[in-house]
């Protein structure tokens, strides 16, 4: 969920507002919270500046701030600026649905196509569906899916459907690759066992298409 608000939050703010998040969590799924400045973002300034952000990722971290501790952490310290942003505000700008406060369109600027890619792409040498990490492999595999998917198609998908797209244009050697991580994420389909060397030339192969 993407969420514009008008002014700057306050550290003991920044930790109620994770408080309340964490209460509702995972019930039924997991939550992704941004929240930008209005004058942080128009007009547009690219990377956009993220001034509130909770995901799954960090749910120790808000933890840890409601016990007293980590107070100085970059969750509530700084205002970053991140490419990852760009690639929500797009998602919310072209298929958000409006929830509360003013429509879409009022206080979300049009990513420039240029900004939307480098925000996508400049970062995926770093994602590595080989991985021993068990939450950062699926979500290498389908997000390097996505970033193909537009280059290929100009068509900004999910990472289901991006998933779809390449399961049924890439070499069949990664379909086992793409369906695990279908699995691992949503729970869609069954996993299916390959060798780390075919998940080191996936990602090789997405890197050459690019």
């Amino acid at each position: 969920m993407v969420g514009i608000i008008n002014r700057i939050l306050s550290t003991e703010e920044k930790i109620a507002l994770g408080k309340l998040l964490l209460s509702v969590h995972n019930q039924p799924a997991p939550l992704e919270v941004l929240l930008l400045v209005k004058d942080h973002i128009m007009p547009w300034q690219y990377p956009p500046i993220c001034h509130f952000y909770f995901s799954e990722y960090f749910v120790t971290q808000y933890k840890q701030f409601l016990l007293g501790d980590n107070l100085n952490h970059r969750l509530l310290t700084v205002n970053s600026n991140t490419l990852n942003v760009t690639s929500e505000i797009k998602i919310t700008k072209d298929k958000g649905i409006h929830l509360y406060g003013a429509e879409i369109n009022k206080f979300i600027p049009s990513i420039p196509d240029a900004d939307f890619w480098d925000a996508i792409s400049s970062n995926a040498n770093d994602y590595d569906p080989a991985s021993n990490n068990d939450s950062h492999r699926p979500f290498a595999v389908l997000t390097l899916c996505r970033i193909l998917s537009y280059r290929k198609t100009k068509r900004h998908l999910s990472k289901q459907q991006a998933a779809a797209w390449a399961m049924e244009v890439l070499p069949a050697i990664f379909k086992p690759i793409i369906a695990t991580a279908l699995h691992d994420k949503y729970a869609l389909g069954e996993r299916a066992e390959y060798p780390i060397s075919d998940a080191v030339l996936f990602k090789q192969y997405i890197l050459e298409a690019l």
